[in-house]
C-alpha cells in the first residue's frame, strides 16, 4: 500500500502547489470549496492545468477543512480516544433518531461551536466531540467533491448531511448487531487489515454504498485515534491553528511535492501498526514539519483510508428482488408483517405464474453472482410457520433475464434461464438447488458463454414461477361442488390448519358485523377471508388485535345459526418469498436480497360445477344460473310476468357479479341484484319480463375474481348462461 500511497501523496501536492504561491488564488479555491460554488471551484482549476486532479485537490482541501473544523468546534483533541465500539454504538443511535442526525448535520454545516456544543451535551457525548465532528464533516466534505468533480453532475444541491448520516449509521449498525462480525471487523481496523475488515463486513450483507459507508465510518474513528496518538503523545499538544495556517501548508504541501525520498519516509512513519510517535515526532522535527502533525497526519490517514476502503469494499455486482409482477411489494402489496397479503389498490390475492422481478447492478471488474429464490408458508399476519425452503433450478420457468450484443449477426441474442439455446437466444441451466449464475457484464466471457458475446445488457426478470405446480408451493385442493345448484350457498373449503380463533357465543340467524370469538392468540388483519362453521366472511378493513373478542366483518347474512366453539379459519394461504445473493464461488446461503414477507395465494379449482346446461370441473370458482320456473323442465316456456333468477357466485376472492338479460332488442339489459355478499354470494332474484316481448331470450351470469400474476389480472369474467322463451298464455 505504501507505494501507491506515496503516488497519490505526491499527486494531491502537485496539484495543490500552483496554488501555493497566490494567496488569493489560494483563498478563492478554498473559500468556492466551502460555498460549494461548482463553477468557481472548476474555473480556477483549469486555470491552474489542473482540473484532471479534482479528487486529489478535493481530498486535500477536505482533510485541512475537517483539521480547522474540528479544532473550532471542539477545541484541542482529546488525549484519549473512545474505542471504536463505542463510537459505532453512538453513531447507530444519532443514525435512529432524526432530530439528532439534523442537530448534528445542521451544526456542522453552520460552523456553529454554541449549536455544536449543545448537541455534544444533550447526548451526553463530551469524549466523542472530535470523533462525531470528523465523521460529518467527512461525510459532508464527500457529498461537496461529488458535486463540484464530475464533469456533469444532475443534481446540484448539496445533498441531505442528515439523510447521509442516517445511512451512514444504519449501515454500521448491520455490522454493529453481529457481535462476532463486530469484533473481527475492530481487530483489523486496529492493524489496518484490509481483507479482514472486508471479510467481517461482507459477512454481514453489506456490499458497495452500504459498505463504503461502513468503512468510512471505521477511518473516520481510526483517523482520529491515530492522529491522537501520534501527535498528542509528548510533547504536549500543538496549538490551535492561526486563520492562515491553510495557506502555509499549501506552500508546505508544494516543498514535500518535490522531495519525493521525504514523502516516503514521512509516510512509512504515519502508517506504521501499532502507532509509533516518537519515530514520527522526530521525523517532524528533522523535515521542520512539527507545526503541521495534525495537519500532516489526517491527510495521509485519509488518503490511506480512500486506498484502504477499496481493499475493503472491492467492487461488488449486485441484484434485487423488488417486484411481483410490476407490483412492488413494498407499495402495491400488503406485504409487511400484519398486512393482508393483498394488493393495496384491489384486495387481489396471487394466483398462477409469477414473475419475480427486480433489477441488476453489474460492476464489470468484480465477481460474477448468482441468485436464488426461496419460499417460506406464513399465516395470514406473515409470521413464518415453517423454514425457508429453496426453488428447485427446475421449478424456474423460462426467464428472460436480459440479452447479449454479439459481433455477429443478428447482433442481439436474448439471455434464457431455462430457455432454449439458438442462433438469437442463450440458455442458462441453474444449479439443482436454485442458483443462478448471472453472466458477466463484458468480456472476457467464462467457458460455456457465446464466442461473439460482447456485452451483457441485464433485464429486470429474475425468475418466473408457477404458484400451481404442487411440487413448488403445495398441492391445491380440488373442491367438489356436487349437489350445489344455482342459488344455494357453494362449497368454500377453508385452507388446512388456518386455525386463527374459535367462537364464544352463537352467531345469528341474521345480520352479521362482528363475530364472537374467545381471547385471539394473534391479530387477524383487515380484508382477509375467513370461514366458520360452514359459512364464510370478509374480515372488516380494521382487522381485530391480538385478545379482541370479536372480529368485525363485512355486513353479511346468515340463514341458520353458528354455535359456539366453532373454529376460525382462513380461506386464502400465504407465503413468503425473498432472494438470496452471492458470489460465484461462495457456497454459503448468500444474504438477503429482497424479501416480501407474505402474499396471499390462491389457485384452488372446483368440480362438478352445474351450470345451465353441463356439469364441469377444473373452474377458478363456483358460478352457476338457473331460473326457478324452469328447474324441473329447463326447455320450459315462461308464461308469467315475473321469473325468478337462481344464481350463485362464489370465490374466496369474489370480485364484481351482475347478471343481464339480451334478446329480441335487448342487448345486456342488467337485472337489480340485492346488496353484494363477499366470498359466497347465493340468492334468488325476481324478475318481471312483462313488458319483454314474446321471444327467446338469454341470461347471462358475469363473476369477476380478485386474482391477479402481478403482471395482469384475473381474465374474467367467468360466465354462465341459460336461454327462455317468454310466451303470452
Amino acid at each position: 500500500m505504501d507505494g501507491e500511497l506515496v503516488e497519490q501523496f505526491l499527486q494531491g501536492a502537485q496539484a495543490i502547489a500552483p496554488f501555493s504561491d497566490d494567496e488569493i488564488r489560494f483563498w478563492a479555491l478554498f473559500d468556492a470549496f466551502l460555498a460549494f460554488d461548482r463553477t468557481s471551484y472548476r474555473r480556477l482549476l483549469a486555470d491552474a492545468q489542473v482540473l484532471d486532479h479534482c479528487e486529489d485537490v478535493c481530498q486535500w482541501i477536505s482533510s485541512k477543512e475537517c483539521v480547522l473544523l474540528c479544532m473550532e468546534l471542539c477545541g484541542p483533541p482529546p488525549e484519549q480516544v473512545p474505542g471504536l465500539a463505542e463510537f459505532a454504538a453512538l453513531a447507530v443511535r444519532i443514525s435512529s433518531d432524526e432530530q439528532l442526525a439534523e442537530a448534528l448535520a445542521d451544526a456542522v454545516s453552520d460552523r456553529d461551536p454554541q449549536a455544536f456544543r449543545a448537541f455534544i451535551d444533550q447526548i451526553g457525548a463530551g469524549p466523542f466531540c472530535h470523533l462525531l465532528c470528523h465523521w460529518a464533516c467527512s461525510i459532508r466534505s464527500e457529498l461537496i467533491c461529488r458535486v463540484v468533480c464530475p464533469p456533469e453532475v444532475a443534481d446540484t444541491g448539496l445533498g441531505n448531511l442528515a439523510d447521509a448520516l442516517i445511512a451512514s449509521g444504519q449501515a454500521m449498525s448491520l455490522l454493529l448487531n453481529d457481535e462476532q462480525a463486530f469484533a473481527a471487523a475492530v481487530a483489523a481496523a486496529g492493524n489496518a487489515d484490509c481483507e479482514g475488515v472486508g471479510a467481517a463486513i461482507s459477512s454481514v450483507g453489506a456490499f458497495n454504498s452500504q459498505c463504503e459507508l461502513i468503512c468510512q465510518l471505521i477511518c473516520s474513528w481510526r483517523c482520529v485515534w491515530v492522529c491522537v496518538q501520534l501527535c498528542l503523545a509528548p510533547p504536549p499538544a500543538e496549538a490551535a491553528p492561526s486563520a492562515a495556517e491553510p495557506f502555509e501548508f499549501a506552500k508546505v504541501t508544494a516543498r514535500l511535492a518535490d522531495n519525493p525520498a521525504d514523502v516516503e519516509r514521512l509516510i512509512s512513519a504515519a502508517v506504521a501498526s501499532p502507532p509509533a510517535p516518537i519515530p514520527w515526532r522526530e521525523l517532524l522535527d528533522e523535515l521542520d514539519l512539527a507545526a503541521y502533525c495534525i495537519q500532516l497526519c489526517h491527510w495521509i490517514c485519509q488518503l490511506q483510508c480512500r486506498i484502504f476502503c477499496e481493499c475493503v469494499c472491492p467492487p461488488t455486482s449486485s441484484a434485487i428482488f423488488t417486484e411481483i409482477g410490476s407490483l412492488f411489494y413494498d407499495f402495491d402489496i400488503a406485504s409487511t408483517l400484519g398486512g393482508n397479503g393483498l394488493t393495496i389498490a384491489d384486495n387481489r390475492a396471487f394466483y398462477s405464474q409469477l414473475q419475480l422481478n427486480g433489477g441488476y447492478s453489474l460492476v464489470a471488474s468484480a465477481p460474477q453472482i448468482q441468485y436464488r429464490f426461496e419460499w417460506a408458508p406464513t399465516d395470514v399476519n406473515g409470521n413464518p410457520t415453517g423454514p425457508w425452503t429453496a426453488v428447485p433450478g427446475d421449478k424456474i420457468l423460462p426467464t428472460n433475464i436480459g440479452q447479449f450484443t454479439t459481433s455477429v449477426s443478428p447482433f442481439v441474442m436474448e439471455v434464457w434461464v431455462n430457455g432454449t439455446s439458438g442462433p438469437t437466444s442463450f440458455s442458462l441451466t441453474p444449479s439443482a438447488d436454485g442458483w443462478v449464475t448471472v453472466p458477466p457484464a463484458l468480456p472476457p466471457f467464462p467457458a460455456g458463454y457465446p464466442a461473439s458475446a460482447l456485452q451483457f445488457f441485464p433485464g429486470n426478470q429474475l425468475a418466473v414461477i408457477d404458484t400451481t405446480d404442487p411440487a413448488l408451493l403445495q398441492p391445491w385442493p380440488h373442491t367438489d361442488e356436487s349437489g350445489v345448484v344455482a342459488g344455494a350457498a357453494a362449497n368454500i373449503a377453508p385452507a388446512p390448519a388456518s386455525d386463527l380463533g374459535t367462537t364464544s357465543s352463537p352467531i345469528g340467524p341474521g345480520t352479521v358485523t362482528d363475530l364472537p370469538v374467545a381471547s385471539l392468540p394473534a391479530a387477524i388483519p383487515g380484508g382477509i377471508a375467513i370461514a366458520v362453521g360452514g359459512i364464510t366472511f370478509q374480515v372488516g378493513s380494521a382487522g381485530a388485535a391480538a385478545s379482541a373478542t370479536s372480529i368485525p366483518v363485512v355486513s353479511q347474512a346468515v340463514a341458520g345459526t353458528i354455535p359456539p366453539g366453532e373454529t376460525v379459519m382462513a380461506l386464502n394461504v400465504y407465503y413468503g418469498l425473498r432472494m438470496r445473493l452471492r458470489t460465484l464461488g461462495n457456497l454459503t446461503d448468500g444474504s438477503d436480497a429482497g424479501t416480501c414477507a407474505h402474499i396471499a395465494v390462491n389457485n384452488t379449482l372446483y368440480d362438478n360445477v352445474k351450470h345451465a346446461y353441463i356439469t364441469s370441473s377444473d373452474n377458478y370458482a363456483v358460478y352457476e344460473i338457473g331460473i326457478e320456473e324452469l328447474v324441473t323442465d329447463i326447455c320450459g316456456d315462461i308464461e308469467l310476468d315475473t321469473i325468478h333468477i337462481l344464481f350463485t357466485a362464489a370465490h374466496p376472492n369474489l370480485g364484481d357479479v351482475s347478471i343481464d338479460v339480451t334478446g329480441n332488442g335487448v342487448f345486456d339489459q342488467a337485472v337489480p341484484l340485492p346488496t353484494p355478499v363477499p366470498i359466497n354470494w347465493y340468492d334468488t332474484v325476481a324478475y318481471s319480463v312483462a313488458s319483454l316481448p314474446d321471444c327467446a331470450y338469454i341470461l347471462t351470469l358475469s363473476v369477476n375474481l380478485l386474482l391477479t400474476t402481478g403482471s395482469s389480472d384475473f381474465p374474467g369474467p367467468l360466465q354462465d348462461q341459460i336461454a327462455f322463451c317468454k310466451t303470452t298464455g
